[in-house]
């Protein structure tokens, strides 16, 4: 059912991010959301790092550009220190970890 599902289609090359919407009304989070995705669609670590820097890439920040491109930066360092850490690869390969998610 999910390798017909219409996000596989988005899944290459393409942009592709997650969100919760209202979490109020949808009942989930994002890391949720994630893996779910994982399990669905077989992410590899790459894929889901794609995923995660698109949706900051992408999302509204009520700011002036080169400080939305700071932040950016910071997430995709962070990301980065946090993939050292629990010694994940960006190599593509089946998505087996999922990472940790702050409280939210």
């Amino acid at each position: 059912h999910t390798r017909t599902h219409t996000h596989a289609y988005f899944l290459t090359p393409r942009s592709v991010v997650l969100c919760t919407d209202n979490r109020l009304f949808s009942h989930t989070t994002v890391c949720n959301e994630l893996e779910i995705a994982c399990e669905a669609f077989d992410f590899n670590a790459k894929q889901m790092k794609d995923v995660v820097i698109t949706g900051f890439k992408r999302s509204f920040f009520p700011q002036k550009y080169c400080n939305k491109r700071a932040y950016v930066r910071k997430v995709i360092d962070y990301y980065e220190k946090i993939e050292r850490e629990f010694g994940i690869s960006s190599v593509p390969e089946a998505c087996s970890v999922v990472l940790p998610c702050a409280a939210e």
